[in-house]
């Protein structure tokens, strides 16, 4: 199982507070999800985002999950090219990185562990950045109150 912040779980695990990870992360996707309801696939893709970033586990599967949802954002959201090429190659270099120390430390039985851990700070630090850009930069659509009943009727 590859951990992301390996050490702080462990010692998490030893005083049995392993319980504040989750519960930090529940508190993040309730909150984007009460707050982000209007359009729904904003709505997605961010909490998508916070469940990725804050889980405890992290495996390359996970960045699957809002890569599909990505381009539906990124067509309407107003961050700059400039922003979305480094936010991606700070996100691809962060994720390289934890891959190689991730592949040493199941295939090849190295002790990576403390570079895992920084690697999982790359990473979080790079998705807290990609989801504070689109928050910042979202450009809402014009129908993303329709699905909550907030469009006037026609008579």
């Amino acid at each position: 199982m590859s951990v992301k912040l390996f050490c702080m779980l462990q010692c998490c695990s030893v005083c049995g507070c392993s319980w504040y990870v989750v519960v930090w992360q529940a508190i993040l996707l309730v909150y984007a999800g009460m707050t982000l309801f209007r359009d729904l696939p904003f709505c997605w893709l961010i909490q998508t985002l916070v469940f990725v970033a804050f889980n405890k586990v992290c495996t390359s599967q996970y960045f699957l999950w809002f890569l599909c949802l990505l381009p539906l954002e990124l067509l309407r959201s107003r961050v700059s090219a400039s922003r979305a090429v480094v936010l991606g190659a700070a996100w691809f270099g962060a994720q390289a990185l934890w891959l190689n120390a991730a592949y040493r430390l199941e295939f090849k039985g190295e002790s990576t562990f403390l570079e895992i851990w920084g690697c999982g700070l790359l990473l979080l630090i790079s998705h807290t950045s990609l989801i504070v850009s689109l928050i910042t930069h979202h450009r809402p659509t014009r129908f993303a109150g329709a699905a909550c009943g907030r469009t006037k009727k026609v008579q």
